[in-house]
């Protein structure tokens, strides 16, 4: 969707650089923030259309961040992103009021062995993503 303005928050300068020139070459409008106070600040100072959030930051974490989000009313639709994170980490968004998706489920590898992730339903690890 060209034009379409998003919020990168991650604290690893490596992902952020990557992925603001994939998704800018794709036509769509960037802003960096290194971690979950700047995004709160970036997003009250402009309108976003998407913020895709890292989990787990120093400082705010993106729970703490999304928390944020919410409770000061910013109307943006919100990709939480980690490689550290697990089911359980996400049902702690629950716990803290945020609703999961109903499509979030465990993620597992062929014989059973836990994958640490969530997965679209009606679609097998062996499927691909």
């Amino acid at each position: 969707m060209i034009g379409t303005k998003v919020l990168l928050v991650d604290d690893e300068k490596v992902f952020t650089d990557n992925m603001s020139r994939l998704l800018e070459a794709r036509g769509y409008v960037v802003t960096v923030a290194g971690n979950g106070e700047r995004a709160v600040r970036a997003l009250q100072g402009a309108g976003y259309d998407v913020v895709v959030l890292d989990l787990k930051m120093p400082g705010k974490d993106g729970l703490a961040t999304l928390e944020e989000i919410k409770r000061l009313g910013l109307l943006t639709e919100t990709l939480i992103l980690t490689g550290h994170g697990s089911i359980d980490r996400a049902g702690g968004a629950e716990a803290r009021g945020l609703r999961l998706p109903d499509q979030a489920v465990r993620g597992r590898r062929s014989g059973g062995e836990d994958r640490g992730g969530v997965e679209e339903k009606g679609r097998g690890a062996d499927e691909g993503a």
